[in-house]
């Protein structure tokens, strides 16, 4: 058993073996491994959400490079900016009332059938939603997210997507 952990050690080191340094990249088609990535974060401001309303927002992804979505940040804040939904150490009182959808126009796809609890995609800056798997959205498309408020309480929403430029890659099969 020793031995073959060993080889395997081995294999690694000497480069006979590729894996990816960063353990969220194992997540990754290996196709992507070697290209050129930096981290990233777009945001997204819904400067208010009125009561009892919905509200949507988009994001254009830079032509430069497609975007892998590791992971999104809420800041929720009554209208005065005082904040409300993000303190330290406090994730059991980070509940917002909204629910979120996210599209990606690109694709044509959305992330869910139906609105879900903010709370599944987003956490505060001191403990971020990881989403299960990364999501990646190409270049030029559109991230577009709707917040339903469902107070009846206006709220300044501002939401951070973090997760890592791609660039230079292509599809199999394409040119």
């Amino acid at each position: 058993m020793f031995e073959q952990l060993e080889k395997r050690l081995m294999m690694l080191f000497s480069g006979q073996i590729k894996v990816p340094i960063n353990p969220f990249l194992g997540l990754l088609p290996k196709s992507l491994w070697n290209r050129q990535k930096d981290f990233f974060v777009y945001g997204s401001e819904f400067l208010p959400i009125a009561a009892s309303q919905t509200a949507s927002q988009e994001i254009t992804i830079q032509a430069d490079s497609d975007f892998i979505v590791m992971s999104g940040v809420a800041v929720v804040t009554d209208v005065s900016d005082a904040t409300v939904g993000s303190t330290v150490n406090a994730f059991d009182k980070f509940n917002p009332p909204f629910l979120a959808t996210i599209t990606d126009t690109g694709s044509g796809r959305a992330f869910m059938d139906s609105g879900v609890p903010f709370r599944n995609l987003y956490g505060p800056g001191e403990l971020p939603a990881i989403w299960p798997f990364p999501k990646m959205i190409r270049a030029s498309s559109v991230l577009s997210t709707r917040l339903e408020n469902l107070t009846a309480t206006a709220f300044n929403v501002r939401l951070s997507y973090f997760g890592i430029k791609v660039f230079g890659y292509k599809e199999e099969g394409s040119r």
